[in-house]
């Protein structure tokens, strides 16, 4: 199987993929208290991609999406020249920026029924792009311009560090 996206959160079954980034996701020691989230489950229905649950019972829905450069990874894949010209796009914050919105929006639009309902939505991306590890703390440094949209909350979550010996988990807004 060829991959479409990064390996880091890849799996073949999708509910088996949401399970494993929800699961980093409330694991502690990658959030270290940021939310208090305790546990889980991936509902048939989708949006949401997931429930997330606190410690007093409320559930939150949770829609998951990958920030990841496609091109890079065709690239990559189809081993062509424009492979690091591809990842060094992370490295500019209008590109980084672009990126995050567009994947803001088209979550929005899909969980428009959601927020009608009176729903705390909130989303969640992951990457497991090094470009974007790399990047990603200085453009937030310097300020990210976020468009307006209806989730409670955006996370950033980037992939296992072995270094940190966890996931690095931003809260966007």
């Amino acid at each position: 199987m060829k991959r479409k996206h990064a390996s880091f959160f890849n799996w073949h079954d999708k509910r088996i993929k949401e399970s494993g980034i929800v699961g980093d996701f409330l694991e502690p020691k990658n959030h270290n208290g940021i939310h208090d989230y305790i546990s889980f489950n991936i509902p048939e229905a989708d949006p949401p991609d997931a429930l997330v649950y606190r410690g007093d019972g409320s559930e939150v829905p949770l829609e998951i999406m990958e920030l990841v450069n496609e091109s890079a990874i065709d690239a990559q894949i189809h081993d062509k020249p424009t492979y690091s010209a591809e990842c060094e796009k992370w490295d500019d914050i209008r590109y980084f920026e672009s990126e995050l919105n567009d994947r803001i929006q088209t979550k929005n639009d899909k969980c428009l029924k959601l927020f009608n309902q009176g729903k705390e939505v909130q989303l969640l991306l992951h990457s497991d792009e090094a470009w974007v590890e790399a990047s990603c703390e200085r453009h937030f440094e310097k300020g990210i311009n976020i468009k307006e949209h209806n989730f409670s909350a955006v996370w950033l979550m980037l992939s296992y560090s072995p270094k940190k010996e966890s996931c690095t988990i931003i809260q966007v807004l």
